[in-house]
């Protein structure tokens, strides 16, 4: 069984209850699903009495990134500017 077997409407597959190996499946396929919802921005803030504090790290990041492109853009046009006043005096 496949993570992907699990589905809210299991047309296509039959679960074998009897079966050892298709319940371990099953519920390692379960545990991977709730692990990952579990576990996913989604539920930031969800829970009752969590609190979200600060700015997200990739928030950061791309502040910080893109303050560094926008510095660079102005200190190519400013020394692009300044070498075509020196040639044209």
């Amino acid at each position: 069984m496949r993570d992907g077997s699990l589905r809210y409407q299991a047309d296509d597959y039959v679960f074998d209850k009897d079966s050892p190996a298709v319940y371990h499946y099953a519920r390692q396929a379960a545990h991977h699903h709730l692990y990952t919802v579990a576990n996913s921005n989604a539920m930031n803030g969800a829970a009752p009495g969590s609190r979200l504090t600060g700015m997200p790290t990739a928030t950061m990041v791309r502040i910080a990134l893109s303050a560094a492109a926008g510095g660079l853009l102005l200190l190519i046009i400013a020394l692009t500017v300044k070498k075509h006043i020196r040639r044209n005096r």
